[in-house]
C-alpha cells in the first residue's frame, strides 16, 4: 500500500483551491462524479482522476492508468473521466489530456453599472459630451461627440455668450467674451485708445478681462472683470485706472453727446460721478459752470446704497436699484427725468411708475426708455409719443418679451429674448435700420436681417450697432462703421 496526496490549485473565475489526500493499492479504485471542485478517481492500478463537475469556473482533473493530466472546466463543466489501464508515463485510450469537459467554457466577464460621465473639456474650447454606456470585453464603452465653444470651455460646459458694445456721437467700442476692447470711429481726444482712426483695432491694455464698456462724446470707460474701471479719451493721457472707486462696481456710463460726464453704481456705495455738472448731472445738489470739467469724485446723493446700474444721458443721469426702482436727476428740459413735471433735479428724484418692477435704464439725449420685468419697453422726454414730449413714461408697443436695452439721441432698440432687434424712434439717419426714413416712436420696428441671433445693441446719436452670437458686429445709420443698412464690421 502506497500514500499519496495530491494537490490542485486552480486559479479560473470562481475556482477554488482543493487538496486531496488517500491511500490506495493497485487494484483500489476511487470514482463518482463530483460537484464543483469535488473529486473524481478514474478506474486502473495507480490511476487518480480529479475533476469538477457543473460549477462555475470550476476544475477537472483528468487521468489515465498511472498518468496525471490537467483540464481546467468551466461553467457547467463535466469532469474528465480516466481511461483505461494504461502505463505511469502514458495517458490511457479514453484519456484527453490537457482538454476541457464538455460546456467547459468560462463565461464573459461581467460589467460594473455602467454611468454615464460627466462632459469634460479636452481643450480650451471644445467640450465632450458622453452617451449612454455599452458593456464590452468587461468593461464600460461610451460613445462622445466634441462640440465647439463660440466662447471658452471651463468645467465641462461652454461659457455663457458674452458681449459688450457702446456707440457715442463719433466712435464706438466693442468687446466679446471678455476681451480684447476694440474701438473704431473719432480719434478726437484719444477716444479711440489706439492712436489711429482705423479700426476696429484693439486698445492697448485693454487686451483681455474686459466685462462692459461705454463710449460718450469725449471719453470712454471699461469695466473690468477685476471690478477696476479703466478710462481713455478725455483728462487721461491713455488708458488709466481711476482710483478712488469701491471694488464692487457693476456699471460705468459715459455721457453723449455734448457736455461729458461719468458715473458709476455700486451695490455698497451707491452712485459716484465726475466731470460736467452744469446742469446738475453729478447729483451732489450742486452746479458748475458749463465746459468745467470737474476731476474730483462725488457721491450722488440720496443713493447711498443698493444701486446696480446707472445710464448717463447727455446732460442727465439714471441709476436702478436692485428692486428695480428707477431714479433720475440733471437736466428735465423736456420730460427726460420722468418725474411728471420739467423741474431741474440736482438729486436724484423718482421716476413716475418705476417704485419697483424695472430690469433695465438707458438715457440718450433728452429721451430715456427702460425695460420692465415683463419684457416691455417704456419711454419718456422728447417727442417721445410720436408728436409730444412725454413727462412719464408711456409704452412703446410691438416690443413684449425684451431682455436688453439701448437708447442713444432719441432712438432706441432692445433685444428680445429670442435674440430679435426691435428699434423705434427718430429715423432721420437710418438709425432703425429699416432702409427707412420714418420715425416710428411708439412702434417698434425690425431692423433688417436682425430677427435672431442679437445677443447686444447700442445706440448712438446717429447710428446702432449689435453683436450677434457668432461673435460678428453689425451696424447701420450715420455713426461710426454705419450704413442704410446693417452690414458687417470687418475686425470681429
Amino acid at each position: 500500500m502506497r500514500r499519496f496526496v495530491v494537490c490542485v490549485l486552480v486559479t479560473a473565475c470562481g475556482a477554488r483551491t482543493e487538496l486531496l489526500s488517500g491511500t490506495h493499492s493497485d487494484a483500489d479504485a476511487l470514482g463518482g462524479a463530483g460537484g464543483s471542485g469535488e473529486h473524481t478517481a478514474g478506474s486502473g492500478g495507480g490511476s487518480l482522476g480529479v475533476g469538477a463537475h457543473g460549477g462555475l469556473g470550476g476544475a477537472s482533473v483528468s487521468a489515465g492508468t498511472g498518468g496525471a493530466l490537467f483540464s481546467a472546466g468551466g461553467t457547467s463543466g463535466v469532469s474528465g473521466r480516466a481511461g483505461s489501464a494504461g502505463d505511469a508515463e502514458s495517458a490511457g485510450q479514453s484519456g484527453d489530456s490537457n482538454a476541457a469537459g464538455a460546456g467547459g467554457e468560462a463565461g464573459a466577464p461581467e460589467c460594473p453599472p455602467c454611468v454615464t460621465p460627466p462632459p469634460k473639456c479636452i481643450d480650451a474650447h471644445t467640450v465632450r459630451r458622453f452617451g449612454a454606456g455599452q458593456c464590452s470585453a468587461g468593461a464600460c464603452q461610451f460613445a462622445s461627440t466634441d462640440s465647439p465653444c463660440l466662447t471658452s470651455c471651463q468645467d465641462g460646459a461652454c461659457l455663457p455668450f458674452a458681449a459688450s458694445i457702446s456707440q457715442g456721437e463719433t466712435s464706438a467700442c466693442a468687446t466679446v467674451n471678455h476681451g480684447p476692447l476694440k474701438c473704431w470711429g473719432d480719434t478726437f481726444n484719444g477716444l479711440l485708445g489706439n492712436g489711429s482712426g482705423i479700426g476696429p483695432t484693439p486698445v492697448p491694455g485693454l487686451e483681455t478681462g474686459v466685462r462692459l464698456v461705454s463710449v460718450g462724446t469725449r471719453a470712454a470707460c471699461a469695466l473690468m472683470d477685476s471690478g477696476d474701471v479703466n478710462c481713455f479719451g478725455l483728462g487721461f493721457s491713455k488708458v488709466t485706472k481711476v482710483t478712488g472707486l469701491p471694488s464692487d462696481v457693476t456699471s460705468v456710463a459715459c455721457a453723449s453727446p455734448y457736455f461729458d460726464h461719468t458715473c458709476v453704481a455700486s451695490p455698497t456705495a451707491g452712485v459716484i460721478c465726475w466731470g460736467s455738472n452744469n446742469f446738475g448731472q453729478l447729483g451732489n445738489g450742486l452746479t458748475t459752470p458749463s465746459f468745467t470739467y470737474q476731476f474730483e469724485h462725488v457721491n450722488v446723493v440720496g443713493l447711498a446704497q443698493g444701486v446696480v446700474a446707472v445710464s448717463a444721458g447727455s446732460n442727465d443721469t439714471c441709476a436702478m436699484t436692485g428692486g428695480g426702482a428707477l431714479w433720475c436727476w440733471g437736466m428735465n428740459r423736456y420730460g427726460e427725468l420722468g418725474t411728471g413735471t420739467l423741474d431741474l433735479a440736482l438729486t436724484p428724484a423718482a421716476v413716475v411708475g418705476f417704485s419697483a418692477g424695472a430690469t433695465a435704464i438707458s438715457a440718450g439725449e433728452e429721451y430715456t426708455c427702460a425695460l420692465t420685468d415683463q419684457g416691455a419697453v417704456r419711454c419718456w422726454g422728447w417727442n417721445a409719443t410720436g408728436h409730444a414730449n412725454a413727462l412719464s413714461p408711456i409704452d412703446v408697443a410691438g416690443v413684449s418679451d425684451a431682455s436688453a436695452l439701448s437708447v442713444g439721441g432719441v432712438a432706441g432698440c432692445a433685444v428680445t429674448r429670442s435674440g430679435a432687434l426691435k428699434c423705434w424712434g427718430l429715423a432721420a439717419w437710418n438709425q432703425l435700420g429699416t432702409g427707412s426714413a420714418t420715425d416710428s416712436y411708439t412702434q417698434a420696428v425690425d431692423p433688417i436681417g436682425m430677427s435672431s441671433g442679437v445677443v447686444a445693441v447700442a445706440v448712438g446719436e446717429y447710428g446702432a450697432c449689435d453683436v450677434l452670437e457668432t461673435g460678428a458686429v453689425y451696424c447701420w445709420g450715420n455713426g461710426p462703421g454705419g450704413a442704410a443698412l446693417p452690414k458687417q464690421l470687418a475686425g470681429f
